[in-house]
């Protein structure tokens, strides 16, 4: 399940369901971990689809904030 934002701007209608690589085409980029609800659905469709794990497991870098010394 993604999140009902992201899912909204591929998808006009509210329900429904599109494969990983339909997602992916849609959005013109591949699907990372901020994209998915925690949901227990997502972590249990991923012990059965190792698509799904793999994006599950991207992390996406956070902005490293400089913290000087004064």
């Amino acid at each position: 399940m993604l999140r009902f934002g992201l899912w909204r701007s591929i998808n006009a209608r509210k329900d429904g369901m599109l494969c990983l690589a339909c997602a992916e085409w849609r959005l013109r980029r591949g699907l990372m971990r901020r994209d998915f609800i925690d949901a227990p659905v997502n972590r249990k469709q991923a012990l059965k689809c190792p698509r799904l794990a793999q994006r599950l497991e991207k992390i996406v870098p956070r902005k490293r904030r400089f913290v000087g010394v004064r």
